[in-house]
């Protein structure tokens, strides 16, 4: 007998018998889940009890796989992924409560993980939602993917994935959701898609595909979303599309597609959003659109070539919310049945060729004031005359954005236009509006962008222009505004562009306006009747990059502060009357393009600083008192890039300039650097001729020496003979031996 530990501790006791039939059928099991394990990715293992414990090794070795692919995790969002818990508690692992230990949701998005996605992932084969969605993952989309048969919504959106949309991510039949839209996917899309009977959202929107909209993209007869938006996309919109008669949202915008709109489109009852903007479609929109789309809620057509008329039955479409038409050919009137769309909140016609001239044709304003909730009213660019009508202020208090720039609008703007207190945006550019510009503008306090340009008003700048703190853009050029420039403009310091040229200004530059922090774009005060110096604090515009106070009646030096404006590109005091020497100080901007000191009265030397900045492009000097030197390098080396005239003192400069040559200097020393390009490798030339020319002689002259015999000195030619010996030979010089005798002539 032997003791086996049982439930709860209990001890059973068991003949040997039995215990040998429970060691058979316990190897049986093992035999049998191993065998299983095979077929099924389940790995069992007996425990030091010898108990079975089942664990899933594919799930877990495939999540480990994933995480060594990940290069960054800034959020530590995978630091849960280890050993110490079991991964079906992993963050974003959600496993089966049916089949323990299996993943069937991987749910990372909005964590900023980057990296490659693993292969590994299609060994999760019980995967029924992926979601990675706004992460940071590269490379191509493995093709593995195409072997999760049970994956229902793949979310890999807003990501940086690469080369082409895998076909085999047909295989999955069971995909309802597909969204790959912002990542840089090429390529065309895949035929093979539209297989996914079940798919009822596609997003492949913002990425880089070409070719055409598949015509059997008609067969998803489950679709409910289609976006295609910003891509390459060209040809037509297919017919069959109108087939899908569940499609709610239907989004081509910004592509290449042409043609007209299939009319079946149009009858797809179920439609709310209809988005085809930034294309090249034509054609009229039907006269029952609203009719044939009473869901409509968002209807967005700019950008393309449509035609016609603006169909009167929108109205019938009362969930409307957006009609976005700009940049057509859209004409007549604008619909004042329109005023019925109570949930309105966009209506943007900008850039078409609608008309009005009379009350008729003004009646669509006086309806809109019954739409609460609108907030954008944009009728820019289009053929609306005659008198703004005063219902324009009892407009929604919810409307920000009132854009009636280029039209043919005249009269003063209505009293009462405060009313619309949540406006952040309010230009008339470009009319033909008159009298004073009304001072309770200035309670428009949210106001950010003003503009009234290009018009005729009178009068002086409201001092309550100042109130409007908020504001970044002021536009009032090209009317008859006179008197001074308000110092309240100083009150402004989020003012980044100012414009106040072609007016009837007078008086001084207010210190006040060259402080403003933020004015970084451009202060434009030109063609106006200011007077003065100009103030040093122009030195306090630091970001400035355009500063243009040409043509006034300006005075004195001009400032060295302006080398503290280092960012300055465009740069035009011309047609004042400033004077003294252009200062040196301006070689701090080196960033300028334009630089225009034209039609003044200044002195001295053109400055040598000016060859070195590198980005100019156009300089003016012309028609002041300047003297010297013309400058041969940088900006000086073209022409045409200079304007020099008028300064009857200037000399030397390159030819093109026509300048006499400077006193001194004749045209040889001008051309000097010519003569010497010439002349000396042509004396070095010779010179090295005559240097190899004398070595030869020499090595001539020694070689002859060598070869030469060898004569002794004179007196080696002859023998030596001592006085001893020569009077031993001669006798003592005996005349007997005399041989003859010399002598001379006198």
């Amino acid at each position: 007998m032997s003791n086996i530990s049982g439930a709860g501790g209990c001890m059973v006791s068991l003949p040997r018998e039995s215990m040998e039939l429970q060691q058979i059928l316990k190897i049986g099991l093992i035999l049998f889940f191993l065998w299983s394990s095979s077929c099924l990715p389940v790995a069992s293992v007996v425990d030091a009890t010898g108990a079975i414990r089942f664990r899933n090794d594919t799930d877990h070795l495939s999540l480990l796989a994933f995480k060594d692919q990940i290069t960054h995790d800034p959020l530590n969002a995978l630091s849960s992924w280890n050993d110490t818990i079991q991964f079906c508690n992993w963050k974003g692992v959600t496993c089966s409560w049916k089949h323990k230990h299996r993943v069937v949701v991987l749910d990372l998005g909005s964590l900023g993980l980057e990296g490659s996605l693993s292969p590994s992932i299609g060994n999760l084969t019980f995967l029924h939602r992926l979601n990675l969605v706004n992460n940071n993952f590269f490379s191509e989309i493995p093709l593995e993917l195409g072997r999760l048969r049970r994956l229902k919504n793949l979310i890999l959106s807003f990501n940086l994935f690469q080369g082409g949309i895998p076909s085999n991510l047909t295989y999955g039949s069971e995909l309802r959701i597909l969204a790959l839209s912002h990542n840089q996917l090429t390529g065309k899309i895949p035929v093979e898609i539209t297989s996914l009977t079940k798919l009822g959202e596609l997003y492949l929107g913002s990425n880089t595909l070409i070719g055409v909209i598949p015509t059997s993209i008609g067969n998803l007869s489950s679709l409910t979303r289609l976006s295609l938006l910003y891509n390459h996309l060209g040809g037509s919109i297919p017919d069959d599309i109108g087939r899908l008669s569940t499609l709610e949202f239907f989004r081509a915008s910004v592509n290449s597609l042409t043609g007209t709109i299939p009319s079946k489109l149009y009858n797809i009852s179920s439609m709310q959003e209809f988005s085809v903007a930034q294309n090249e479609l034509q054609g009229s929109i039907p006269s029952d659109i609203g009719v044939t789309l009473p869901s409509l809620q968002f209807l967005i057509l700019s950008g393309n070539q449509f035609d016609g008329p603006i169909p009167t039955t929108l109205a019938n479409a009362s969930r409307l919310e957006v009609i976005c038409i700009p940049d057509n050919h859209f004409s007549g009137r604008v619909p004042s049945e329109l005023g019925r769309l109570r949930g309105l909140h966009l209506l943007n016609v900008e850039k078409n060729h609608l008309e009005a001239g009379d009350a008729k044709g003004w009646e669509f304003l006086d309806s809109l004031t019954n739409c609460s909730r609108l907030t954008v009213l944009s009728l820019y660019d289009n053929m609306l005359g005659g008198m703004l009508p005063n219902s324009v202020v009892n407009l929604s208090s919810q409307l920000k954005v009132l854009n009636l720039n280029i039209n043919h609008m005249s009269g003063r703007i209505p009293h009462g236009i405060e009313n619309l207190a949540n406006l952040y945006w309010f230009t008339f550019d470009d009319n033909l509006f008159t009298g004073a510009i009304p001072e309770s503008i200035g309670k428009l306090v949210r106001l950010e962008r003003l503009g009234l340009s290009s018009n005729r008003f009178t009068g002086q700048i409201p001092i309550t222009l100042g109130n409007l703190t908020l504001l970044t853009e002021l536009y009032l050029e090209q009317n008859n505004l006179q008197g001074p420039i308000s110092p309240s403009l100083g009150k402004l310091q989020h003012l980044s562009i100012l414009d106040l040229s072609t007016n009837r200004l007078a008086g001084t530059i207010p210190k006040e306006i060259l402080s403003l922090p933020a004015l970084s774009l451009y202060l434009n005060l030109s063609d106006n009747s200011l007077d003065g110096s100009l103030p040093l604090e122009v030195g306090r515009l630091k970001n400035l990059h355009t500063l243009d106070i040409s043509r006034n009646m300006l005075s004195g030096n001009i400032p060295s502060t302006l080398g503290d404006c280092q960012i300055l590109e465009y740069l035009h005091l011309d047609n004042n009357f400033f004077q003294g020497t252009i200062p040196k100080y301006l070689s701090n901007a080196r960033g300028l393009q334009e630089l225009d000191l034209s039609h003044n009265n200044l002195t001295g030397p053109i400055p040598t600083f000016l060859e070195d900045l590198k980005q100019l492009q156009m300089l003016n000097l012309s028609f002041n008192h300047l003297e010297g030197e013309v400058p041969v390098k940088g900006v000086f080396e073209n022409a045409t890039q200079v304007s020099i005239k008028g300064n009857s003192r200037l000399c030397g400069g390159v030819p093109e300039l026509h300048l006499p040559a400077c006193p001194g200097k004749s045209y040889k020393k001008r051309k000097w650097p010519l003569l010497l390009k010439i002349v000396i490798p042509i004396a070095g030339a010779v010179l090295c001729m005559i240097l190899l020319f004398s070595f030869f002689i020499l090595l001539r002259k020694r070689k002859s020496k060598v070869n030469a015999p060898i004569v002794p000195p004179l007196e080696d030619q002859f023998l030596r003979v001592s006085y001893t010996d020569l009077i031993r030979a001669t006798d003592g010089f005996s005349s007997t031996t005399l041989i003859g005798r010399g002598g001379y002539v006198l």
